[in-house]
C-alpha cells in the first residue's frame, strides 16, 4: 500500500478527530484510522482521485464563495432520501440581514426544508440580493404559480436550484414518496417562461434511477438557453435516508454518465487534468479542487454531446482550438467574469457560458465512514451562515447533526 496523504476523519462515537491515512493499492484509495487496522474504500478509481487531490504544499485554505441559509426547516415533501431531518422554526428578517451584512459579492444559496414556505421569501432575496447573488435551492412545487415566481424574480432572484430526480412514476415514489411529474414540469415552464437560469440538481439513488441519467441531460440540453447546470449527486446515508444501498463513488456516477450520454471518460479527464494544471500554477485557488466533486462541459451537437477536454491534448494547436471553441460560443465572458471573481472578489455572474454549453457536476458527499477533515471540511469553499451549523459545510453539518452533535 500507498500512502497518498493523511488528514483526520471523524469517530463516531466520541466525535474527537482521528488521524488517518488515505492509501492506495494501485488501483482502489482506501482510508485507515491510526486506531483500527481496517481499511474503508472511498474510491474505485485511483486516476480520477489524483487529478481531484490538491498537491501536498497547495493547501491554502482559499476563500468561502457559497454561503447557505435556511430560512424555514419545514418541507411541503417528505422524501425518504432527505439528508436532513424534519426539523421546525424559521428565522426572522432581522436575523437575516444581521448575517448578510457580513458579506458581500458571495453566492447565497437560501435553502432548507422548503425555503418557500417561508411567508416572506421576497423580502429575504431582496436583502440577498443588495450585496450578495441569491440562489433559491427548491422542489419547485410553489413556482407552479407564474405570479409568485414573477415577484421573486423582481426581488431580485435571477437563479434557482430545481431538484429533478427522473420523469418515471417509480423515480418519484422512491426518492419523493408521492407523483408530481406534471407539477414540476409546469414549474420548468414558468422558469422558461420568466426567462430564469437554472440548474437541474438530481439525487442519484443506487437500483432507482440511474437509467434516467440521459433523459434528464437530453431535456437540459434541449433548453440549454435558460439550463445551464445538470448536477449529479449521489444520495448519502445521512438524515432520513437510512437504506442499506451503499452510495455511489464519483467515479461510478461518471460511468454512468459517460455509458449513458455516450462520451468518453478520458476526455473528461483531459478537462479536469487541465484545471489541475491550471490550479497548480495558481495556488490560491486551491480551494477550488474537491476530491468530492467535480465538474466539466459538454459541447451540444445535434444529436452528441462532446467534452470539451475532447480538444485538449496539451499541443499548441488545441490549445488554439479550445480556446477557439469557448470563444465561439461565448464562454470566454463567463472564464473572464470568474477570472475577476477570483482576482477581484467579484462574483457578479455564474452560469454565463454560451447557450451551447451544458456543465455537468458529479457529487459524492462524504460519510461518517469517509469524512475526510482536511478535504471535506477545512478547504472546503461553501458554509452555512446562521444558527448551529454556522461557519460548518453542508456536509459536515448534517453528519454532526446525524451523530448527535447538533441537535
Amino acid at each position: 500500500m500507498d500512502i497518498l496523504k493523511t488528514t483526520k476523519t471523524l469517530d463516531r462515537y466520541s466525535g474527537k478527530l482521528i488521524e488517518t491515512k488515505v492509501l492506495t493499492d494501485g488501483s482502489y484509495v482506501y482510508m485507515q484510522r491510526e486506531d483500527s487496522k481496517s481499511k474503508i474504500l472511498i474510491e474505485r478509481d485511483l486516476e480520477l482521485y489524483r487529478l481531484l487531490m490538491r498537491d501536498n504544499g497547495n493547501l491554502s485554505q482559499g476563500r468561502i464563495n457559497h454561503l447557505v441559509i435556511e430560512p424555514v426547516y419545514e418541507c411541503n415533501l417528505n422524501c425518504p432520501i432527505c439528508f436532513t431531518y424534519g426539523q421546525k422554526g424559521q428565522i426572522s428578517l432581522e436575523e437575516v440581514r444581521k448575517e448578510i451584512s457580513k458579506y458581500r459579492n458571495k453566492i447565497v444559496s437560501i435553502s432548507g426544508g422548503e425555503p418557500t414556505l417561508y411567508k416572506d421569501l421576497v423580502e429575504i432575496i431582496k436583502i440577498v440580493a443588495g450585496r450578495n447573488i441569491p440562489l433559491l435551492a427548491t422542489n419547485g412545487l410553489k413556482l407552479v404559480d407564474f405570479d409568485y415566481l414573477m415577484r421573486l424574480k423582481k426581488a431580485g432572484l435571477r437563479h434557482v436550484t430545481f431538484s429533478l430526480n427522473g420523469f418515471s412514476d417509480n423515480t418519484f415514489i422512491k426518492t419523493n414518496g408521492q407523483i408530481f411529474l406534471e407539477e414540476k414540469m409546469k414549474a420548468i415552464e414558468n422558469l422558461l417562461k420568466a426567462d430564469m437560469k437554472f440548474l437541474l440538481s438530481m439525487l442519484l439513488v443506487r437500483g432507482v434511477n440511474e437509467e434516467e441519467i440521459k433523459s434528464i441531460v437530453d431535456f437540459a440540453a434541449k433548453h440549454s438557453k435558460n439550463i445551464k447546470e445538470v448536477r449529479i449527486r449521489s444520495v448519502s446515508p445521512i438524515g432520513k435516508y437510512t437504506s442499506q444501498q451503499e452510495p455511489f463513488f464519483a467515479s461510478e456516477i461518471l460511468e454512468l454518465f459517460c455509458n449513458s450520454v455516450g462520451v468518453r471518460k478520458e476526455e473528461v479527464y483531459q478537462e479536469l487534468l487541465f484545471k489541475k494544471i491550471l490550479l497548480k500554477k495558481i495556488p490560491y485557488f486551491a480551494y477550488l479542487q474537491k476530491t468530492c466533486s467535480f465538474s466539466f462541459y459538454l459541447e451540444v451537437k445535434e444529436n452528441a454531446y462532446i467534452p470539451l477536454g475532447k480538444y485538449l491534448n496539451f499541443s499548441p494547436e488545441y490549445y488554439f482550438h479550445f480556446i477557439r471553441k469557448i470563444w465561439q460560443y461565448g464562454g470566454t465572458r463567463f472564464l473572464y467574469k470568474k477570472f475577476q471573481e477570483w482576482l477581484f472578489g467579484k462574483s457578479l455572474y455564474i452560469w454565463h457560458h454560451g447557450d451551447q454549453f451544458l456543465k455537468i457536476s458529479i457529487r459524492s458527499w462524504p460519510s461518517i465512514k469517509t469524512l475526510d477533515f482536511q478535504d471535506h471540511v477545512k478547504l472546503c469553499n461553501s458554509r452555512y451562515i446562521r444558527g448551529r451549523k454556522e461557519n460548518l459545510p453542508v456536509c459536515y453539518a448534517n453528519i454532526l447533526c446525524d451523530i448527535g452533535a447538533i441537535k
